[in-house]
């Protein structure tokens, strides 16, 4: 089963326009994103556990995007939570090296606890996602005082991130958890990234 994949409306604006949203393998969750893409004017969508057929791809997927000459990697993850969230994690820190001076936006489920994100106290799988996040010098973007990102009758949690890297205050803005009806039991989450800069920023959050 696919666990992530990406969406996308080609009419690029600015700010970009993003999207994160757990699927939880729902077929009418899926097939309500392209009507969201349109009537949410979104440029980019993260998605993971999407309803899918046929197996196409795991764990995690990066896309390269250039908007005016700007270089961003977008990442898509998903961290099932019942398998080792190391050997993701340590994918993952492959792709942020090989890209260290593009604008780095990631996207996931990580299944991951820790009040660096969320009021909960910190799992194992938080731990080592935090010493991942320390190591690259990597920004979260999430709203630690949120609603719960995952809101169902088996109980809440913050396990759905943004993070990024090299994205300033000033271009990463409107960081937004929406509580409608998303046909998942994972609340959807938006921002915006500003690409009208001279330069690349300063990794200064």
């Amino acid at each position: 089963m696919a666990n992530q994949l990406f969406a996308f409306n080609n009419n690029c604006s600015n700010p970009l326009t993003c999207r994160l949203l757990n699927l939880n393998h729902a077929k009418a969750a899926t097939l309500q994103i392209e009507q969201d893409l349109i009537r949410r004017q979104l440029n980019i969508l993260c998605v993971t556990e999407p309803y899918v057929i046929n197996e196409i791809s795991r764990d995690i997927i990066a896309i390269n995007l250039t908007v005016n000459n700007i270089h961003f990697i977008f990442i898509s993850v998903y961290c099932s939570p019942s398998e080792d969230i190391v050997p993701i994690l340590q994918q993952l820190e492959s792709i942020i090296e090989v890209h260290q001076d593009s604008f780095i936006s990631i996207n996931g489920d990580f299944n991951a606890k820790s009040s660096a994100w969320g009021p909960t106290e910190q799992d194992e799988r938080g731990k080592a996602l935090l010493e991942l996040v320390f190591r690259q010098d990597l920004d979260i973007g999430n709203d630690i005082y949120s609603a719960p990102t995952f809101d169902s009758e088996r109980g809440k949690s913050w396990i759905d991130l943004t993070l990024k890297k090299n994205i300033s205050r000033e271009v990463f803005k409107n960081w937004v958890l929406h509580q409608d009806v998303t046909a998942s039991d994972h609340n959807l989450i938006t921002y915006e990234i500003t690409y009208e800069k001279s330069e690349r920023p300063k990794n200064n959050c």
